[in-house]
């Protein structure tokens, strides 16, 4: 049996996919370690980029994180724009 040329490389074009969503996936878990507890607005911003989604509310504000790159998640802050708890979904 005889494997033709595209077959070939449409396998190694999956394979490189593969890899490439591997290594985002390895990479964004090392951004997402560094958001603690204490670190500011503009910090979380700084190193992650914008939220998809901002809600304010009495005891501060929601930020909603959901992307191919970073699983599904959820930062809250306090009222002087400080981390206060991570949710992950």
């Amino acid at each position: 049996m005889r494997i033709h040329r595209p077959s070939v490389l449409v396998l190694l074009a999956l394979l490189a996919v593969i890899i490439c969503w591997f290594h985002f996936q390895r990479q964004s878990a090392g951004l997402l370690a560094q958001i603690h507890e204490g670190m500011t607005q503009l910090q979380v911003e700084g190193l992650i980029g914008p939220p998809k989604l901002k809600l304010s509310h009495q005891e501060g504000e929601e930020w909603h994180y959901s992307s191919l790159r970073f699983p599904d998640m959820s930062v809250y802050f306090d009222t002087n724009a400080v981390v206060r708890h991570l949710a992950y979904k």
